[in-house]
C-alpha cells in the first residue's frame, strides 16, 4: 500500500494523465483515457432516448362493437409477432364458492378444443409463453413469425370460444393442481405472499388465494368452468392484439365496474405470523397500500418498487 501511495504522489507531481485505482490495488488509466472503461464510469450521465422512442409508431387502441379492446404496436425492425390476450377474470372476481376456477381454467384451456386436439400441430411454429392466472386476471400469449400472426389469433380465438373441457381431462387436472398445492405449501415465499394478501385484504376479494382451497379444486365441474367463462370472458373485460372471434357482449350484471362496486377490495393494516419450531430461517414480507391501476401514481410506484427490490 505504501508503494502504491508513493506511485500516486509521483504521478501527480509529474502531471501525467490521472489514474484510477481498483479495490484490489492495481493501477489503471482513468475512465477518460481508457476506452475499455468508457461504459463503466462511476459518474451517472443523462441519456436522451427521445430520438429512438420518437421513431417508433404509437400503440393503437381500437374498441370493437362487443367492447373488446385491441391494442396493436408495430416494430418496423422485428420479423416476429407476439399475440396476447389479457382477461379481467382472476381470483379477485371469484367468490368463496368459485375461488380457484381461474387457475383451473388456465390449466385446461390448452388441453384442446372442439376443433384442435391437444399436442397436435396443425399450423406454424409457435412459441407460447406460460399462461398465467393471477389475482387481477389471466394472460395468454404466443410469438410467431409476422406472416403467421393471423393464424395465432385464430388459435387463441378457438381456445377462448371452443375449449373442450372434457370430464376425463378435468379429473386428471384436479390431481395435478392438488400436487402443486402440496408442493407450494412448503414454499416459504409463496406462503408469505398468500398470508400477506389474506391479512392485508381481510374479508375482500384480493385476500383469496389464486389456487383456491383444496375442496373447491376437488369439486370442480365442467358446468362450473363454463359458467365462469360465460361470466368473465366477455368483450369489455378483455384486451387483445387482434379481434378474437365472436365473443358475447358484456352483461351489465357481470361487468368489472359492477363486480368491484359489489365486492370492493379493502386494505387493512395488520400483522400475521406463523411459527415453525424446526425452521432454520426467518422469512418476512412487508406490504403498503398502493395506488389503483387507473391512478396517475401507479407507474411511479412500480418504478420505486423495482428500485427497492434491487437494493
Amino acid at each position: 500500500m505504501q508503494a502504491l501511495t508513493r506511485l500516486l504522489v509521483r504521478q501527480s507531481q509529474e502531471s501525467v494523465a490521472p489514474v484510477g485505482v481498483r479495490l484490489f490495488g492495481s493501477v489503471v488509466p482513468a475512465v477518460d483515457s481508457n476506452p475499455l472503461q468508457r461504459f463503466s464510469s462511476p459518474f451517472p450521465t443523462s441519456i436522451d432516448h427521445s430520438s429512438l422512442l420518437g421513431s417508433l409508431p404509437e400503440t393503437q387502441v381500437t374498441t370493437l362493437p362487443n367492447g373488446l379492446r385491441v391494442a396493436t404496436e408495430s416494430v418496423p425492425f422485428s420479423e416476429t409477432a407476439t399475440v396476447g390476450l389479457y382477461i379481467a377474470g382472476g381470483s379477485r372476481f371469484e367468490t368463496d364458492a368459485t375461488n380457484g376456477t381461474a387457475n383451473f381454467l388456465e390449466h385446461m384451456l390448452f388441453k384442446g378444443t372442439k376443433v384442435r386436439l391437444a399436442g397436435l400441430s396443425t399450423g406454424p411454429p409457435v412459441t407460447a409463453s406460460k399462461p398465467t392466472a393471477e389475482r387481477n386476471g389471466q394472460h395468454y400469449a404466443a410469438s410467431v413469425l409476422g406472416k403467421d400472426a393471423a393464424k395465432v389469433v385464430s388459435l387463441l380465438g378457438d381456445i377462448m370460444s371452443n375449449a373442450s373441457l372434457d370430464e376425463a381431462t378435468i379429473a386428471a387436472e384436479k390431481k395435478v393442481i392438488i400436487r402443486q398445492m402440496e408442493r407450494l405449501s412448503n414454499d416459504s415465499t409463496q406462503l408469505m405472499q398468500d398470508h400477506l394478501h389474506a391479512t392485508a385484504f381481510q374479508y375482500s376479494p384480493l385476500g383469496r388465494t389464486v389456487m383456491g382451497p383444496k375442496a373447491n379444486v376437488e369439486g370442480m365441474t365442467k358446468e362450473g368452468l363454463m359458467d365462469y367463462m360465460k361470466t368473465n370472458f366477455r368483450g369489455p373485460r378483455m384486451v387483445a392484439t387482434e379481434a378474437l372471434g365472436a365473443i358475447a357482449d358484456e352483461d351489465p350484471s357481470s361487468s368489472i365496474a359492477h363486480m368491484i362496486r359489489a365486492d370492493p377490495a379493502r386494505f387493512t393494516g395488520s400483522y400475521v405470523h406463523d411459527r415453525f419450531p424446526d425452521a432454520t430461517k426467518c422469512h418476512m414480507t412487508v406490504g403498503f397500500k398502493g395506488a389503483s391501476w387507473t391512478d396517475a401514481d401507479s407507474i411511479p410506484l412500480m418504478v420505486v418498487a423495482n428500485i427497492l427490490g434491487k437494493l
